[in-house]
């Protein structure tokens, strides 16, 4: 890879420097100062570079600034590099102790990392602010009330109703002059509400400046006369010049001390959350909302195809982290197993902290993911170990004797649940004709072999399980296959279940859908795979142009199709659907499932993508 220490746009954040302003926004223009260093733990580096290198640069640059500027204050969000810090540098660790309590130096931002916040679920969020926040707390004392992500690649709306659940007040990011589809800049002197799904609402600073236009605008309509303000460089930490923060000093040394609308602005040192904290109700009340996305047209239209294989590591993650919490809880209410608490906590924070905005987006150079990779494979594995052991725990209070084999299922979901399990049965010696699947009262249900590898057959079925609870199960040895009727059936151009009619098109396309409980045709047209141009000026692994993704298509894949059917049982039916374009091979998976799997069309894509510059 060549040219690859590109440069992104960051920033040092400034800190106002100097004597101490009393001041009250009831009846100052205020002017909010903050002092932070932008760090990617890890995007053009290994984290190996940011522990050896860039965090004790950080520190060590500040402590400085600290000796020798006396009101010198600086905020630094991720708790995870707190955790760096005291792991490996802990003669550093002891001074930050001591600057931290001197409220000096402040923890910011509430979240373990400064994490992407499109792909993490809602509960991997709240995480990031409990383990953040939590640790905060735990060694300091201290803690935010702000979401602090200046470089993150766009912003969804579940963000300020996690944010408000975890008792958050602001939100802050300079990523919204990179262009968003809905731009919430407008707003009365830069400054507003964020309304989140629910009406929850986060203090945001829209645009941070104190231009004086804007802060009259802010204060004519609110009562507030009030920036918050930033100057930009950055990525691998340090602190603000001496240059910049000797005029800082020179310029807070003019603070007039004078009441009303004409005196002039104080300048203060704040932490990245004041602003939000001093805010009364009333202040708030009189602020302008927005409810929308802030998804960006830059980096955010690419970035989220990137590197997909760590997109579905963090899935499932999050999945197994959530699974094997609630078996766990299970397991020491029935079977009076221990809760493993280390052991989750732990596996937790490893896995959050790849949701740094670099790192799980796919922005990162190569050697980030040759170590982010692994240690995603090796949290999924823990907490499965985990999952196994309480699911061992739990069986041996349950029931489990059956006519044959007994097979103890898990819904780790808040619901009940009727799905298909797809497991592999293996035997000793010479595997049976046919395996049929029994509940615990010896109802049958519906079952197919999909395939066997000597004395290993794989065995899809369909179980119900109650929310958080088990079944047992009973796999029987036959001489014939399940023979019930489950309303599924497949030819070589359409599929049927008690829910839906699908048809697939001479071109491979699926056509019509047709849902039979609402009787209603779910299509207006075929549902068609569109090739898009893709010509990024930059980043090429991972930047696609707004303009490429927002223009017609190309053309649209069409055939000939080659229709074949894979699967055809009482638990299953699948279409297979293969089409070539531009020396790719488009292999589409059209599946329809029994019971209360059979709610959806499951459509399962395997690629041998070669076309350049093409988007499919």
């Amino acid at each position: 890879m060549t040219n690859i220490f590109f440069r992104k746009l960051v920033y040092i954040i400034i800190v106002s420097v100097g004597m101490s302003v009393g001041y009250d926004l009831n009846k100052h223009k205020i002017c909010y100062y903050l002092g932070n260093t932008h760090l990617d733990t890890h995007w053009n580096w290994p984290v190996e570079t940011t522990i050896n290198q860039y965090l004790p640069n950080t520190l060590r640059e500040n402590f400085k600034l600290f000796n020798k500027y006396p009101d010198y204050k600086f905020s630094f969000e991720g708790a995870y590099r707190y955790m760096l810090i005291k792991k490996h540098h802990p003669a550093l660790y002891d001074s930050l102790r001591q600057y931290i309590a001197q409220e000096r130096w402040f923890v910011a931002g509430s979240m373990l990392e400064a994490c992407d916040v499109n792909i993490p679920s809602p509960e991997a969020l709240i995480r990031q602010i409990l383990y953040g926040n939590g640790f905060f707390e735990a060694e300091f004392g201290k803690k935010s009330v702000d979401i602090f992500l200046p470089d993150c690649f766009g912003f969804g709306l579940a963000l300020p109703t996690v944010a408000v659940h975890c008792g958050l007040k602001g939100f802050y990011t300079q990523k919204l002059s990179w262009g968003v589809w809905k731009n919430p800049t407008n707003q009365t002197g830069g400054m507003g509400l964020w309304e989140g799904v629910d009406g929850s609402t986060l203090i945001s600073p829209w645009s941070c400046t104190d231009t004086s236009y804007l802060v009259k605008q802010l204060g004519d309509a609110t009562g507030v006369y009030a920036s918050y303000n930033f100057t930009y460089i950055g990525d691998i930490g340090g602190a603000p010049s001496d240059a910049s923060v000797a005029a800082r000093q020179a310029r807070i040394n003019l603070n007039d001390t004078s009441f009303g609308p004409n005196s002039s602005f104080k300048i203060i040192y704040a932490s990245s959350d004041q602003f939000f904290r001093d805010l009364t109700p009333a202040m708030i009340s009189r602020f302008p909302k927005y409810k929308g996305e802030l998804l960006l047209t830059s980096h955010g239209t690419g970035c989220y195809t990137s590197r997909p294989e760590m997109k579905v590591l963090n899935r499932k993650n999050e999945l197994a982290a959530n699974a094997a919490e609630a078996s766990s809880v299970v397991a020491n209410w029935l079977a009076n197993k221990t809760y493993p608490t280390t052991d989750l906590k732990e596996s937790w924070i490893r896995f959050l902290w790849h949701q740094f905005h670099d790192d799980l987006t796919g922005t990162s150079i190569p050697a980030v993911y040759a170590y982010s990779k692994p240690e995603l494979d090796s949290t999924l594995s823990q907490f499965n170990s985990v999952i196994a052991k309480s699911l061992e725990a739990v069986s041996l209070s349950l029931d489990t004797k059956v006519q044959g084999i007994p097979l103890v299922v898990y819904n780790p979901l808040a619901f009940d649940r009727e799905d298909i399990v797809d497991t592999i049965i293996s035997f000793e010696s010479g595997a049976p004709s046919y395996l049929r699947v029994f509940d615990k009262i010896g109802l049958e249900t519906p079952s197919q072999e999909i395939s066997r590898n000597g004395s290993k057959i794989r065995l899809p079925f369909l179980a119900k399980v109650p929310s958080m609870g088990y079944a047992v199960y009973d796999i029987r040895s036959s001489n014939t296959p399940c023979a019930i009727d489950s309303g599924l059936s497949v030819t070589s151009s359409s599929l049927s279940s008690k829910r839906y009619e699908v048809s697939i098109d001479a071109n491979g396309d699926i056509s019509t859908v047709y849902d039979k409980i609402n009787q209603k045709h779910l299509l207006s047209a075929p549902a068609r795979l569109a090739l898009l141009p893709n010509n990024p000026s930059q980043w090429p692994q991972w930047e696609i142009p707004w303009s490429d993704i927002s223009a017609m298509p190309r053309t649209y894949l069409s055939g000939p199709a080659m229709l074949q059917v894979v699967e055809s049982g009482p638990v299953r039916v699948t279409l297979q659907v293969t089409r070539q374009v531009d020396s790719s091979t488009i292999v589409q998976l059209i599946s329809l499932n029994a019971g209360g799997a059979g709610d959806v069309v499951e459509i399962k894509m395997n690629l041998n993508w070669k076309a350049s510059n093409t988007l499919l």
